[in-house]
């Protein structure tokens, strides 16, 4: 498992060693880029979409906020690091409603995360408080994880098109949990 130096990645980062499934992203990029049509590569993080009781556990968040719900206790490595490691399926259809109306070409690859990171501490006090949970939030330390976000700033820049911060997503879909 790769030990990540950077706190911030952008489009431009590339894994020292991707596992099969990594390597098949990165080499799937590279196709397209190689061929003489117009495209938009969204690398997308965890989604958050209408609750569904039957799926809970992916992406990460959905699983420690139902976690919460049930007063579990929940384990988190890099609770003191920035996230905004997700998106919403709100957020994806807002962007493909945008890209149809702006009509231009585009062959490049953007990363789609909420903007702003929130402290992860921060975002499971308040989901916490929202789910008037009494789980325990235990911090795991772990040398071989490491914090990182994600930067969002090439979709804004080249595209003009801002995504919504990580704690308006967030809130929102905690009211789902509700």
């Amino acid at each position: 498992m790769e030990i990540l130096k950077k706190k911030i990645l952008d489009e431009n980062y590339l894994p020292q060693n991707p596992n099969t499934y990594g390597l098949i992203k990165f080499l799937s990029e590279k196709y397209l880029f190689n061929k003489k049509i117009n495209f938009i590569n969204m690398r997308l993080p965890g989604i958050l979409c209408k609750v569904n009781k039957y799926e809970l556990k992916r992406p990460w968040l959905n699983l420690v906020f139902n976690n919460m719900k049930e007063n579990k206790s929940i384990l988190v490595h890099n609770i003191e690091g920035k996230f905004n490691n997700l998106t919403s399926t709100e957020e994806i259809a807002k962007f493909i409603n945008f890209l149809i109306r702006k009509k231009t070409i585009i062959r490049d690859t953007f990363n789609f995360v909420c903007k702003k990171p929130l402290i992860m501490n921060e975002i499971l006090n308040k989901a916490k408080k929202k789910l008037k949970s009494k789980s325990k939030i235990i911090k795991l330390r772990n040398k071989n994880k490491s914090s990182f976000y994600i930067s969002s700033k090439k979709l804004e820049y080249k595209l003009n098109f801002k995504t919504q911060t990580t704690k308006q997503v967030i809130e929102k879909h905690l009211e789902n949990f509700i």
